[in-house]
């Protein structure tokens, strides 16, 4: 059943037409993978990891509004789904993403990491880019400190 409720099952989202408007099939329909999403948060969405469930919790303590892997179109057309997209109001009006980078030390995983910061940076959007990892450990307070220096007002 949550299979069904997935975007990328849908047929309309994978056409390029449309009667009546001008349209694009989303690009990254394929790189979306529900079945990984599995630990429910406070809001009752369903996401990949404990690390960003106590991210969301944490959002959601401060009161701070979100939106889970919200698709990221760059100029180019090529798309990103940060873990967070968060709206703010100060001092850059606009959005700040929050990427939880969990596996670092798997090689296969850095490479991607490598990747997704470049295209990042290559795109504008990396002044805007909250990141987080498990070296050391996972630490709520370190969390909340970056809550507090870079989302509250």
């Amino acid at each position: 059943l949550l299979g069904c409720l997935w975007r990328g099952s849908s047929a309309y989202l994978r056409r390029n037409t449309s009667l009546y408007t001008l349209r694009q099939a989303i690009p990254d329909l394929e790189e979306f993978h529900p079945e990984r999403r599995i630990h429910r948060t406070l809001r009752g969405e369903l996401v990949a990891s404990k690390s960003e469930l106590l991210i969301s919790t944490r959002l959601a303590a401060h009161s701070v509004p979100y939106l889970y892997e919200r698709p990221l179109k760059a100029a180019d057309g090529s798309v990103r789904r940060p873990d967070f997209t968060i709206p703010v109001e100060t001092p850059d009006p606009g959005f700040v993403y929050w990427e939880h980078w969990g596996m670092i030390g798997d090689p296969v995983y850095d490479a991607s990491v490598k990747r997704r910061r470049e295209w990042y940076r290559k795109h504008g959007f990396f002044d805007r880019l909250i990141e987080t990892d498990e070296v050391g450990g996972l630490d709520v307070q370190k969390i909340d400190q970056i809550i507090r220096d870079r989302l509250l007002p």
